[in-house]
Formats: C-alpha cells, structure tokens, sequence
C-alpha cells in the first residue's frame, strides 16, 4: 500500500541520515573559524554564490560557480594538499551541503542547478582526488545535482563534452555553452 511505500522511503531516508551523521557528521559537525575564512575567501574570489531570489521556471535553486584556483582561492597543487586539508575541504562541504539544504528546502525535492564560468578553470590545480573524496557524500545527504551548466569551456572540456553519449548528458543534466549569452539564451 501506499503507506507502507512511504514508510519504507522514511526508514531509508533515516538510515541514510545516520550513515551520513557516522561518516560525515552531517547533523553534528560545527561551522569553525578557518572553515568560516575558507568559505569568505571563496565567496570573495566568487567561487559560489546561491542567491535565494534566483530559481528556474521550475523552482530549483540555482548556484553561480567560478571554477577558479588562483593563489587568493587559498587551494593548493594537488601534491600540496595534507591530509587535514583534505579533511577540511570534506568538512567544509558538508556543511555547506548542510547550510543550502536548510535555507533552500527545494534544494533537496527538487535540486540544484549549477550554472558554471570555467573562463578562469586551471587544469595543473584542478583535482580530481577532491571530487572522488566528495563523491559518496551526495549519497548520504539529501541535496542534489539536477542540472550542470557550463559556459567558457576550453577545449579539453569541449572534447569531453564531445565525448560524453548523449544519454550520460541527459542522465546528468550536463549541457555546455560558449559564453554566458549563449547560455541566457
């Protein structure tokens, strides 16, 4: 029955929120003052920026993202990330998970849409340990990724836009454009 169907979505929902919590500290980890200078350092630079005026025709929260690692960014060469920066980066992102679920409640029925400027993208710092260290976290928290949106791309991401099937794309919601106009249009 349906109540039963519900039921069993809560009791999953749950466990998945303790797993979260056992992992990450999703319910319990505290805001700090380097992860609080990290996060103003970024919103400085502009790196993320959630504006809750800004929304798709279908209420989805959008956030602004500039793919930026320049020296004021504060983020290192891969080969120059300890292993408590590591920690601080995963700590730092579940509570900026945690602060858009809460101020942003679409965020986690209807999800997210990334609007990405990769003008400023920097291949020598860009870090694919960080994005699979971060991986598993979307699978514990309940905000989610429905559309990524990129403009200014270079040709390394154009030939792996390229080279994505079109059914990926779709699945991800990962469409790519020349510039910002482009994209508006």
């Amino acid at each position: 029955s349906d109540l039963r169907f519900f039921q069993g979505k809560a009791e999953e929902r749950l466990k998945r929120l303790e797993e979260g919590e056992r992992r990450y500290k999703w319910l319990t980890l505290k805001w700090n003052k380097p992860q609080m200078q990290r996060l103003i350092r970024q919103w400085y630079c502009g790196m993320l920026v959630i504006d809750p005026n800004l929304v798709t025709r279908d209420g989805n929260p959008i956030q602004f993202v500039r793919e930026y690692y320049g020296e004021d960014s504060g983020y290192p060469l891969p080969a120059d990330q300890s292993d408590e920066w590591k920690q601080d980066s995963m700590d730092s992102y579940v509570l900026l998970a945690r602060s858009i679920c809460l101020s942003y409640p679409m965020a986690t029925s209807k999800g997210i849409v990334s609007v990405s400027d990769m003008q400023n993208f920097d291949w020598n710092k860009y870090d694919m340990g960080t994005k699979e260290r971060n991986a598993n976290i979307s699978s514990y928290i309940p905000n989610k990724l429905t559309r990524m949106i990129a403009f200014h791309p270079d040709d390394k991401m154009k030939d792996f836009y390229n080279d994505m099937l079109p059914a990926v794309r779709k699945k991800y919601g990962f469409v790519q454009y020349e510039s910002f106009a482009d994209m508006v249009e």
